[in-house]
């Protein structure tokens, strides 16, 4: 039985992880709330609606996000080419989500995600560029979460967002940039997608890892 339930969750990862990589459609555009502060933070709060139930969602951007592309000649992002990649640097670049969310992302948000009644639906975005820099950020989560985020410690969205700001995952430089989704043409940056629901379940975005470590446990199994 332990061996059954480590195959599926490691395949239950693989599969989060490569809908991670997909340009997201989170349903339909309810409504664009006017500019205001959360938590010390400016946003423009977007509410969406869930096609897959009548669940709202909402969607943080920050003022001015739009300028943050116009230098791109294509609004969608790309996807990495692990292909030509080492081993070590694949390594390197799929853990680091891992760091944001061990390091950056303060113990009061991962707390609070993890002990709020009803969904946990909790997602950070960040866009990089060709080097690797964090030039924009956006938060997306479920409704009960957005209504908290003012009873956190003062400031707390606002000093994470600054501190995700000044992020810079290097060894990026490296590697080359593909169109994902000939139907969403783009290459010049990405969107890495951190979902807490994964860092929750399985502690690594590196679904590599998580099968290293899954078949060294049904080793002991057997």
């Amino acid at each position: 039985m332990k061996k059954v339930i480590l195959i599926l969750l490691v395949n239950l990862l693989c599969g989060i992880l490569a809908k991670a990589g997909v340009v997201r459609d989170y349903g339909m555009i309810i409504d664009t709330l006017p500019q205001r502060v959360i938590n010390g933070l400016t946003v423009i709060p977007i509410r969406v609606s869930n096609k897959e139930s009548t669940e709202v969602f909402w969607e943080l951007r920050i003022p001015g996000f739009e300028k943050k592309y116009q230098h791109f000649e294509s609004k969608y992002p790309g996807c990495i080419n692990y292909n030509l990649m080492t081993e070590e640097i694949e390594n390197i670049v799929r853990s680091w989500p891992d760091y944001i969310w061990q390091k950056i992302v303060p113990a009061e948000i991962k707390t609070r995600v993890k002990d709020i009644s009803g969904r946990k639906d909790f997602e950070i975005t960040l866009h990089l560029n060709k080097e690797g820099d964090v030039f924009d950020i956006t938060f997306w989560m479920s409704n009960n979460i957005f209504q908290v985020l003012d009873s956190l410690a003062k400031n707390t969205m606002k000093e994470l967002y600054d501190n995700l700001s000044k992020e810079s995952c290097e060894i990026i430089k490296q590697a080359e940039f593909l169109i994902f989704d000939e139907h969403y043409p783009g290459k010049e940056y990405i969107s890495i997608k951190m979902p807490w629901a994964v860092y929750d379940m399985f502690g690594t975005f590196n679904f590599k890892k998580a099968l290293k470590e899954a078949d060294e446990e049904l080793k002991k199994v057997n």
